[in-house]
């Protein structure tokens, strides 16, 4: 500013005149004036900066807020996925369980019916033996030797003997299957068990 007014000045003076001598016509601002005006350009600066620092943080707070929208978001997922998947496990074990119940049942039955046949089939030959017994009997009566009453009671001995025999026989075979069934059932159980905790391990359930 100093030094345009010294120029307007060297204009105005005569030629080979000292610009020294030549009146002033413009004075010096102020420093005060100055100072003001430094005061509001920082101001105004500092305004500014408080703006796009709000906006900025605004902006973050939005991110933020979105980003945790999100993980709730794919949290809820998460949580319901896995809690269909529990059931849908749960449903799987029901009916696995039902299934070996029923296939349980239907051997017992089984077992049970064949068993019956089997008692029926050895009451009606049991019949047929004591029939010829009494036959034999009285085929020992009309004989007065003792002999033939000797040969006849060892005879009776040896068809008691078979039908005890075979009646143990029957009581014993019948004993196996019903283990043999219930191994059967309890070996499902613990596959059914072994594969659910498998299932549980690979996360695959």
């Amino acid at each position: 500013m100093q030094t345009k007014e010294e120029t307007k000045l060297e204009q105005q003076a005569p030629e080979g005149g000292s610009p020294a001598s030549a009146p002033a016509t413009e004075a010096p601002a102020s420093p005060a004036k100055k100072a003001s005006k430094k005061k509001a350009s920082k101001k105004k600066a500092s305004k500014k900066k408080a703006s796009k620092k709000k906006a900025s943080k605004k902006k973050a707070s939005k991110k933020k807020a979105s980003k945790k929208k999100a993980s709730k978001k794919k949290a809820s997922k998460k949580k319901a996925s896995k809690k269909k998947a529990s059931k849908k496990k749960a449903s799987k074990k029901k009916a696995s369980k039902k299934k070996a119940s029923k296939k349980k049942a239907s051997k017992k039955k089984a077992s049970k019916k064949k068993t019956s046949k089997k008692k029926a089939s050895k009451k009606k030959a049991s019949k047929k033996r004591g029939k010829k017994r009494g036959k034999k009997k009285a085929s020992a009566k009309s004989l007065a030797d003792p002999m033939t009453r000797v040969l006849a009671a060892a005879e009776e001995l040896r068809d008691a003997l078979q039908d005890m025999a075979s009646h143990e026989f029957s009581h014993r075979r019948g004993a196996v299957e019903d283990l043999r069934d219930a191994a059967r059932a309890r070996f499902s159980d613990l596959e059914a068990a072994a594969q659910s905790s498998l299932a549980r391990l690979t996360g695959k359930g």
